[in-house]
């Protein structure tokens, strides 16, 4: 009986110091597992926030890229009314001066019903298809006689123009 109960107490100290064991493991998980919780927590948060940053990013280059959209635009539209200017500008140097009372054509349009006042207006100054009425101010004729006077092929003064003492 006495091997039993040493036997008995030889188990009752392992059975004891299993539990202690155990208590130490547990409290070492709880102790990893808090940590894990914590690094997680952070790591969730610095994944917010890099997020959030590529969101202000994109919807900054989204703003850029719409910005340039617009002047992209722009500048088409400023390329064709200087190339339509730049028309304008080589009709006025290249037709010969005509007064209005000449042109008093009646106009020609290539709509089937002229009784239409807007449609009317709107081509009245057209002469026919590709020709235009050209109306010269005061002070276009004067850029245009000062024009006139310099040749296009050298840029130099005509003769008729050129002051002699």
């Amino acid at each position: 009986m006495e091997k039993l109960e040493n036997e008995n107490v030889s188990l009752e100290l392992k059975v004891q110091s299993l539990i202690k064991e155990r208590e130490n493991i547990k409290l070492e998980y709880q102790k990893l597992f808090d940590s894990i919780k914590k690094t997680r927590t952070q790591t969730q948060g610095e994944l917010n926030e890099l997020i959030e940053h590529v969101n202000q990013k994109t919807y900054a280059y989204a703003n850029v890229r719409a910005e340039n959209q617009d002047l992209l635009m722009t500048i088409s539209e400023l390329k064709t009314k200087l190339k339509n200017a730049e028309k304008v500008f080589q009709r006025k140097i290249i037709a010969p001066k005509t007064e209005e009372k000449h042109v008093l054509s009646k106009t020609v349009t290539l709509q089937t019903s002229p009784n239409k006042k807007k449609d009317v207006e709107a081509n009245k100054n057209v002469i026919a298809l590709g020709m235009y009425k050209v109306k010269i101010s005061k002070k276009q004729e004067t850029n245009t006689n000062k024009a006139k006077s310099v040749l296009p092929s050298t840029g130099l003064k005509a003769a008729s123009s050129v002051r002699r003492p």
